[in-house]
């Protein structure tokens, strides 16, 4: 991370020696070890947050496209029940309807050409 190496290392351990001297540089490493360590999981923390709240707010975005699309499905199924047409889309639009000699739409049964609905 700071790219010390070996010489550098050594020098800052004989300068903090001198500094501080040998009864208090164990102490000085201690507090320095448990702040270290504070300040790591303080920081995993706010990493989980950061990432629930992420998590939260796809799951809100979500959440609205669903009411959204029920609210669609709702109005439409009212509009429905009211006999009211959905409107139509540009390719129902486009495509021409089924011709008269296609048949009457009633599905058949497999003997006789008799619709399904209708046995004797």
């Amino acid at each position: 991370m700071f790219d010390i190496g070996g010489p550098e290392f050594v020098f800052l351990l004989l300068l903090a020696l001198i500094v501080f001297g040998p009864k208090r540089l164990p102490e000085l490493a201690r507090q320095f070890g448990s702040q270290t360590a504070k300040f790591r999981e303080s920081w995993l923390e706010f990493r989980r947050t950061l990432e629930r709240e992420a998590a939260l707010g796809e799951l809100k975005k979500a959440g609205r496209e669903v009411r959204r699309v029920a609210d669609e499905a709702r109005s439409a199924a009212g509009s429905l029940a009211l006999g009211e047409l959905p409107p139509a889309d540009d390719e129902a639009a486009a495509s021409p309807a089924p011709s008269s000699d296609a048949g009457s739409g009633a599905p058949e049964s497999g003997s006789g050409g008799e619709p399904a609905g209708e046995r004797p």
